[in-house]
């Protein structure tokens, strides 16, 4: 199933594809409601966003800069994050993490206790 569309595609270059994806979007966007990033979408770490938040927005200082952003952002920041502006420890897929120039890994693991 699918493999009438997959193969031939495959078989076209990286430009090519890229032109093709191109197209597919711009032909479903139009018509959509909700948006979200790809990968996000597909494992489900984060919901959809309504599609009107992404409107002509403007420019935003952060540190020495100006940033773009679009005209909903308080709306995506509170839908991804809930109340982002108070300041939260995350989570990391790297915690934990030990490093060391000076000690071998190996010499820091016999260290570790597991708990």
């Amino acid at each position: 199933m699918g493999e009438d569309i997959i193969r031939p595609l495959l078989e076209k270059s990286t430009e090519e594809r890229m032109k093709v994806y191109e197209g597919f979007m711009l032909d479903i966007f139009p018509r959509a409601s909700k948006v979200n990033f790809f990968m996000l979408d597909v494992i489900g770490t984060y919901p959809c966003s309504d599609i009107s938040w992404y409107g002509a927005g403007g420019c935003m200082p952060f540190e020495q800069v100006q940033l773009p952003v679009p005209s909903g952002y308080d709306a995506i920041l509170r839908n991804y994050y809930g109340d982002y502006s108070k300041p939260v420890r995350g989570t990391s897929l790297h915690e934990g993490m030990l490093v060391s120039t000076d000690i071998s890994y190996k010499d820091l693991i016999k260290e570790i206790t597991w708990t």
